[in-house]
C-alpha cells in the first residue's frame, strides 16, 4: 500500500481527512501526521512516505519549506497542498516544486478524492514503466553476456554494450558458475548478488540455467570468495536441490569461454555424486584419472552368466556394477550412460 502523511496546524483538519476519506479504497494507509513542518520532517525521516498532504501556511516551517525538505528524503514524493488563501504566488511556487493539486479550504471532498485517485494512478503507471525498463535491461544484459561468454560478439559491439550496461569485463581472470534449479526466489537472490558484489554478473542462458560470472584479479584468493557467495545464495533461497557447479578459471586473454563450458560439464556430475555442496570442474578432472584406474568390470562373471543363460543373475550383476560405478568418485557420467546402455 502507498503511505500518506498529513500536516496541518489545525487538528480538526487532520482528524477530518483521516476519517472522511476511504483511504484503503485507493490502496493507501495513513502512516502519520504533524502540526508543523519541522515535526513532520522529523517523523518522515523515520517513516517512509509516498504522498504528502500539507497545509501551506503553518508556524515554525511553511508548507513550501517542508516540501523542499521532504523531497530530499524522497525525490519521488507526491504532494497535495491545502490552503486557506487563494494566493497566486503560493500556487506558482507550489507548481515549481511539482505538486499534484492546490486545494482551497474548506476542502471539497470530491476534488480531493479525484486528486488522490489520479495521484495513485500516476504512481502505478510509473511502477509498471520501471518494471518494464528493468525487464528490458535484464534481457539485453543476458543477451550480451551470453554472446560474450560463448565468444559470439564482436569486440566493438561488446565494448559499446558493456559501457551502456555498466559491465566490468576488464579484470584479468574469469570463472563461470552454473546454478540449476527452477524456483522464482533464486533469480531475485542472484540479481541482489550482482548489485551488491563487485565483479559479479548474472544472466539466464538459452538452456534456462542461471549463470553467475566472477571476474577476478587474484584467482587464488577470490575463488574462495566466489564459493562463499554462492553458498550464501543457497542459504538465502532455502533450497536443498540447488545444483551449483564451478567452471575453470581462465585468462580473459585466453580461452575464457572454456570456463562456461566446463561449468556446464561439471553440472552433469550431480547424477553420480552424493548431494555435494557444489561440483568443481577442476576437482572432477583430477579424480577422473584415479577413477579410471580404480574401477574395472569383472567380465569373466558376465561370460559365465551368458553361458549359463542366467538372466536374473546378469541383471543383478549389471545393477551391482552400475551402483558401484555411480558411487566411484570422479568417474565420467558418460561411463554410467554407457554402462546402462
Amino acid at each position: 500500500m502507498y503511505k500518506v502523511f498529513i500536516v496541518d496546524d489545525e487538528p480538526f483538519i487532520i482528524e477530518g481527512l483521516v476519517d472522511v476519506v476511504d483511504w484503503s479504497k485507493y490502496g493507501i494507509e495513513v502512516v502519520g501526521h504533524a502540526g508543523n513542518g519541522r515535526q513532520a520532517l522529523e517523523k518522515m525521516s523515520v517513516v517512509p512516505v509516498d504522498i504528502l498532504i500539507t497545509d501551506i501556511s503553518m508556524p515554525v516551517m511553511t508548507g513550501l519549506e517542508l516540501i523542499e525538505g521532504a523531497r530530499k528524503l524522497n525525490r519521488n514524493l507526491k504532494v497535495i497542498i491545502l490552503s486557506g488563501f487563494d494566493d497566486f504566488a503560493y500556487l506558482k511556487e507550489g507548481m515549481r516544486l511539482g505538486i499534484e493539486n492546490y486545494l482551497l479550504k474548506p476542502i471539497n471532498l470530491k476534488e480531493l478524492e479525484e486528486t488522490i485517485a489520479s495521484t495513485t494512478d500516476k504512481m502505478n503507471n510509473a511502477k509498471r514503466e520501471m518494471r518494464l525498463d528493468e525487464y528490458d535491461i535484464n534481457i539485453l544484459r543476458s543477451n550480451i553476456l551470453y554472446r560474450w561468454i560463448t565468444d559470439r560478439i564482436e569486440p566493438e559491439e561488446l565494448e559499446e554494450r558493456a559501457n551502456l550496461l555498466g559491465l566490468n569485463l576488464n579484470l584479468p581472470y574469469v570463472m563461470a558458475s552454473i546454478l540449476r534449479a527452477d524456483f522464482t526466489p533464486l533469480e531475485s537472490c542472484l540479481y541482489q548478488l550482482m548489485e551488491h558484489e563487485q565483479g559479479v554478473m548474472y544472466f539466464r542462458d538459452n538452456d534456462g540455467d542461471h549463470v553467475v560470472i566472477f571476474m577476478m584479479r587474484e584467482p587464488d584468493t577470490e575463488k574462495a570468495r566466489a564459493i562463499r557467495l554462492l553458498q550464501q545464495v543457497r542459504e538465502q533461497c532455502y533450497e536443498e536441490e540447488l545444483c551449483i557447479s564451478l567452471g575453470s578459471i581462465e585468462s580473459l586473454g585466453g580461452n575464457y569461454k572454456d570456463s562456461y563450458l566446463h561449468a556446464k560439464e561439471a553440472q552433469e556430475y550431480y547424477l553420480v555424486l552424493e548431494q555435494p555442496s557444489y561440483v568443481d570442474y577442476v576437482d572432477v578432472q583430477a579424480k577422473k584419472g584415479e577413477a579410471a584406474e580404480s574401477y574395472t568390470v569383472q567380465w569373466p562373471e558376465y561370460a559365465k552368466g551368458i553361458a549359463g543363460r542366467d538372466k536374473q543373475g546378469l541383471f543383478e550383476l549389471i545393477d551391482s556394477d552400475f551402483d558401484r560405478l555411480r558411487h566411484t568418485q570422479g568417474h565420467d557420467p558418460n561411463d554410467t550412460e554407457e554402462c546402462r546402455g
